[in-house]
């Protein structure tokens, strides 16, 4: 009886171990296609799209602003005069940066909670294996670790790697 308890609860043990890192590799996966499709329709398709719209109005603009200016003959303070004039265009670009940037920021930080979502999925992995009893269940399963790479940039592998951070310009 007491061999036959201990089996039960073993075997038990292994199957929710091995239900549990199922369950992780599905969550990872799902997050993992999460990350790209927010990729490509936010990071890279939305704002690659809106930058487009806000340079091609930027242009726009400055043509207009171009053929207004060789219109007029009052003077050198031309430009000052129509800068202090009500024009809606002028004001019209500047709300598009403002909106490009509000949209750049968003983006970002929707992308950090991805990171961090699949994150704290690949620590939970990893616990999984390496706390006990994890590890006596991983050592007949061989279960392996989740392998995640975070998306980073030259810059910040560089100061990851030299440990300085010297880089304090913002254009």
């Amino acid at each position: 009886g007491v061999i036959v308890l201990f089996s039960l609860t073993l075997f038990s043990g292994f199957v929710s171990f091995s239900n549990r890192e199922n369950d992780l590799k599905t969550s990872f996966k799902a997050a993992w296609d999460d990350r790209s499709s927010y990729y490509q329709n936010t990071i890279y398709a939305s704002l690659s799209a809106k930058s487009q719209i806000v340079l091609k109005n930027d242009s726009s603009f400055k043509e207009f602003a171009n053929i207004i200016m060789s219109g007029r003959k009052d003077g050198q303070q031309v430009l000052m005069k129509w800068v202090q004039e009500n024009n809606p265009d002028f004001k019209n670009v500047s709300s598009l940066y403002a909106d490009l940037s509000r949209a750049v920021e968003s983006a970002r930080s929707g992308f950090v909670v991805k990171e961090e979502k699949l994150q704290d999925i690949v620590k939970q992995h990893s616990r999984l294996l390496g706390n006990f009893p994890g590890t006596l269940y991983n050592f007949f399963l061989n279960k392996q670790p989740l392998e995640y790479k975070p998306i980073t940039s030259t810059a910040t592998d560089k100061v990851i790697e030299s440990g300085k951070d010297d880089n304090v310009k913002l254009f």
